[in-house]
């Protein structure tokens, strides 16, 4: 049975959780400097002051990057002037280079380098030879500066995740927090003060120490405040903002746009998808609004962007596998060639693992959701246009167009064209990354049956081109042989499958087999409308 005091217990304890947990927004008011490098550039959105990049130093995509060594940012320490402050916060949100500071590095440093020797400075950083993460102030001492910090530390994370750094300063502590959680608070020394802080330089990526390394990674946002930030305005900061927003994929639901009447929606479990109901034979064009489906997509940020889709190719394979999309944002002319891509051989294209990079045209086959980078699928051609979007108009209008009623849609996204997505990143709307994992070291030949009586050879698809020489000393051609792939229509052959296969065999004076003449399965889809002696002369024709 529960009394009074048992109830006043547990008031208390869900008091103390919530108060635990308690986070306060610390507004804008005390917001003095702000770089977020969302418009790729080093301007302060909130006064106006510009950063000059140093060395390999660069913005993109939504970060200032100082990802080789010798680059950092450097800013007006005069126009700063956070000596005048009675109080300060930085805040930076950034991504390490994985295990890439080793020594004694600093995020951000202000101070000033008589003699090379840091001096009157302040600084903040995620990783240290001594294995720690640090907020430090030192003054007045120009001997052995070092000696006379007052420092907060805390866990190093030099780990190529996201986080978050503050470093803060009173009249009586200087506190350093990492990911919304206090490190360390310690009271200063009376030398150690805001006013006694250099205002020679200031720098995001560098120390004030000209021998120390400089800080490697990516900085996505850097923000001083006149006043130190308590622990729930920090917890409030680390738990809302979303910095990554501009790496993410723009999602778009295919059912979610203004379909034509050729379109029908379909659902399987959970996935809502789109496919047209009737095949087309143009190349070139929709040749009907029926086909067309058109979206409004809002972007984040400017700049040019990729093109991807997540697909089901249906059991026609090659017949199941191309769509039509618009060449660039904007409404279009149905029967206009040049306001369209046409997609095709999806049936061999794009990825499926979580952990696949969509990068490239891929080789997943049919009957399987996948994405596919629909801007570098060159099967039918060259690489497709990135798509680009400007500052002033950030709601663009986007079309597509169906043409195989086998080709089931899901959805679309669009990614910034300097980033990499997994397969993973694009079903979830996770963040891209900036630079692909290197690849195991490749094989270099010879060839298998190099210097012996026989040749081994190989089809030539997308999912064998890699390093294709190095094993094989035969080709023969896959999809691209078969009459239903050269001849989807009738009159109409495309050859360029056939001939990359021919010219990789020629280049390497590799024998070339041809693919079987006749196969049920992959003739044109036409054939069968024809009568026997229109179908015999057809083939006749093939066959020569």
């Amino acid at each position: 049975m529960y009394n009074r005091f048992t109830i006043l217990f547990f008031a208390l304890a869900l008091a103390a959780s919530l108060s635990a947990i308690a986070q306060v927004d610390p507004g804008t008011e005390n917001l003095t400097h702000s770089w977020t490098f969302d418009d790729e550039t080093t301007v302060d959105t909130v006064a106006g002051v510009t950063g000059v990049l140093m060395g390999d130093a660069k913005v993109l995509n939504g970060a200032l990057q100082t990802i080789n060594m010798d680059s950092w940012m450097e800013m007006p320490a005069d126009i700063l002037a956070i000596n005048e402050y009675d109080a300060i916060s930085v805040v930076a949100w950034f991504k390490s280079v994985s295990e890439g500071n080793t020594g004694f590095t600093m995020l951000a440093s202000f101070g000033n380098t008589p003699a090379s020797i840091g001096v009157d400075y302040f600084y903040i950083t995620s990783a240290r030879e001594d294995d720690v993460s640090r907020a430090g102030i030192s003054c007045g001492d120009a001997s052995t500066p070092w000696a006379s910090e007052t420092f907060a530390s805390g866990i190093e994370y030099d780990d190529g995740k996201l986080h978050q750094i503050v470093g803060t300063i009173d009249a009586e502590n200087i506190s350093l927090y990492i990911d919304g959680q206090l490190q360390a608070s310690t009271p200063l020394t009376e030398n150690n003060s805001i006013d006694k802080i250099s205002s020679t330089y200031a720098y995001l990526a560098k120390s004030v120490y000209n021998s120390d390394p400089t800080w490697r990674g990516e900085i996505f946002e850097f923000n001083i405040y006149n006043k130190a930030l308590s622990s729930e305005e920090v917890l409030y900061l680390f738990n809302e903002t979303d910095v990554t927003a501009g790496l993410r994929p723009i999602l778009v639901e295919a059912e979610s746009g203004q379909l034509g009447s050729d379109f029908s929606v379909g659902q399987e479990g959970d996935v809502e998808f789109i496919a047209t109901t009737s095949d087309y034979t143009g190349l070139t064009s929709p040749g009907d609004t029926s086909r067309m489906e058109t979206y409004q997509v809002t972007f984040k940020d400017p700049g040019y962007y990729y093109l991807y889709a997540r697909v089901r190719v249906g059991s026609g394979g090659y017949n199941d596998d191309s769509f039509f999309y618009a060449r660039g944002f904007g409404e279009k002319i149905d029967t206009a060639s040049a306001d369209w891509v046409f997609i095709n051989g999806l049936s061999s294209a794009g990825f499926s693992d979580s952990s696949d990079v969509v990068d490239g045209p891929g080789a997943e086959g049919s009957n399987i959701w996948k994405w596919v980078n629909v801007t570098q699928n060159t099967y039918s051609g060259a690489q497709g246009d990135s798509f680009y979007v400007s500052s002033d108009s950030l709601t663009k209008t986007f079309q597509i167009a169906g043409r195989e009623d086998g080709l089931d849609i899901d959805k679309f996204a669009f990614g910034k064209s300097t980033l990499f997505f997994t397969v993973g990143n694009l079903d979830n709307g996770e963040p891209g990354f900036t630079e692909i994992p290197e690849p195991p070291e490749e094989y270099e030949g010879p060839p298998l049956a190099s210097e012996q009586p026989k040749f081994v050879g190989n089809i030539y698809s997308a999912a064998q081109i890699q390093n294709f020489e190095a094993y094989w000393n035969q080709v023969t051609p896959e999809n691209a042989g078969k009459w239903g792939s050269v001849e989807g229509v009738r009159d109409n052959p495309s050859w360029s499958g056939l001939d990359a296969a021919y010219a990789l065999a020629k280049d390497n004076e590799f024998p070339f087999h041809f693919h079987v003449l006749i196969w049920g399965a992959q003739q044109p889809a036409w054939i069968d409308t024809l009568s026997p002696e229109d179908q015999l002369a057809e083939i006749t024709e093939w066959f020569e």
